[in-house]
């Protein structure tokens, strides 16, 4: 294999790693900027009047925003609010906007019933154009103008006015510079790495050109100054992260199940790590296991008993929609020192209860029996007052006091 293919620090692959990255690392260049824009080539459109056409016979000309999206993907569903925004105030300016989906109509259909799309729906059925726009993660967003691409980004990085630069034919206020111009004028911090400047993408690393990222990588290193986590389910970018984060975040665990060892060095590292959606249930155990090599540590458990709550119907009754659909999507979460919001278009009750555990710092254990999906758009306070007055009135749900018997997780220096 290519050295270039995959970035490892202070870890070692096993024989059957490697043949799995094998298969996904020769993948064909994805379209970008300056790249004649590939066919729109779905199998229906929905949201759309009779007799209207999205392809680039009709759209040969001015500017088009093609999201591809999922209503099981939990970012995208957190992102719809944003490009309902964009497509009210560029879609009367002629900008054309085309959310495209693998799903068919019936499965867009009932998601509207819950959050409304204002744009166009292509249903690309046979995923032809998820393959030719070489798209790895959901949601990715394209700006074409004249049939070129001149923008491949994420919805929350399209902002109105990078949009209106873009359909006015100005520079990319996001594109970055030509190498020769950012070699003479990049700026360096107190470590000696480039000053980060925009935001930083799961599973990338920032200090190295996107065109040098290899499909799948997992990089961990010591820390600079720069401090920021990013992640969705295939992939994270931690920087300055500690050992408990990295491990908690890796491995799933929840803050009140797990303590640091105080023989652990109290040392931040970068940890980066990227695996494609149909490889991952082969490689992120061996992801994990490489993480934890590179930090110089390793887990013991054992079984403990603590402080817990049993999550309950309130005597009013349930408040929460059921999301008309038969399976658990995805769920997006963001946190901020008050709240944590958490948005899916159809989660279990025990996925509630997993992001309440998070905010009280300990177990929530689902007692609800409520067996179906649910739609999620909850704003969860930290303040465990203000939470449980919140349950009540908008989820119908409460918090019981109880005690519970976990298993508690160690992170102790490596042997």
């Amino acid at each position: 294999m290519h050295a270039s293919r995959l970035r490892i620090h202070a870890v070692v692959l096993s024989t059957a790693l490697v043949a799995c990255i094998s298969a996904v690392a020769t993948a064909q260049p994805a379209p970008g900027r300056g790249d004649a824009a590939p066919p729109i080539s779905i199998d229906a459109l929905t949201n759309a009047s009779l007799g209207d056409q999205a392809n680039w016979r009709a759209w040969a000309e001015g500017t088009t925003v093609i999201e591809f999206w999922g209503t099981w993907c939990a970012p995208c569903v957190a992102a719809i609010p944003h490009l309902n925004e964009l497509h009210d105030y560029f879609a009367p300016k002629g900008v054309n906007f085309l959310s495209v989906t693998f799903e068919e109509p019936a499965i867009t259909d009932t998601f509207q019933e819950r959050k409304k799309l204002h744009t166009w729906i292509g249903h690309d059925m046979d995923r032809s154009m998820v393959e030719d726009y070489g798209v790895r993660s959901w949601p990715t967003t394209f700006v074409v103008r004249d049939g070129v691409i001149v923008a491949r980004t994420h919805p929350n990085q399209l902002s109105k006015d990078r949009l209106a630069a873009l359909v006015e034919g100005r520079p990319d206020p996001l594109q970055p510079k030509p190498a020769a111009e950012t070699e003479a004028e990049k700026d360096l911090g107190a470590d000696g790495r480039p000053v980060i400047s925009g935001g930083v993408r799961p599973g990338i690393d920032p200090f190295t050109p996107i065109e040098d990222q290899p499909a799948v990588q997992v990089i961990v290193r010591p820390a600079g100054d720069y401090s920021t986590t990013t992640s969705s389910g295939m992939a994270m970018t931690a920087l300055g992260a500690d050992v408990a984060n990295i491990v908690r975040m890796t491995h799933t665990l929840s803050g009140y199940a797990m303590e640091v060892d105080p023989a652990v060095p109290d040392q931040k590292y970068d940890v980066i790590y990227r695996i494609p959606r149909e490889q991952y249930p082969a490689l992120m155990s061996s992801v994990r296991e490489l993480i934890l090599v590179g930090l110089g540590v390793r887990l013991e458990t054992e079984n403990r008993e603590v402080d817990a709550y049993e999550l309950r119907v309130a005597e009013t009754g349930l408040k929460l929609q059921d999301s008309g659909m038969g399976r658990q999507m995805g769920i997006s979460s963001q946190t901020t020192e008050s709240a944590t919001t958490i948005i899916s278009s159809s989660g279990k009750m025990a996925t509630l209860a997993a992001f309440i555990s998070s905010n009280v710092g300990a177990p929530v254990l689902n007692r609800t029996d409520h067996e179906g999906f649910l739609f999620l758009d909850l704003e969860l306070p930290r303040d465990k007052g203000e939470l449980s007055k919140m349950l009540r009135q908008e989820a119908g749900l409460v918090l019981v006091p109880t005690k519970h018997e976990i298993e508690f997780t160690t992170i102790v220096p490596a042997q």
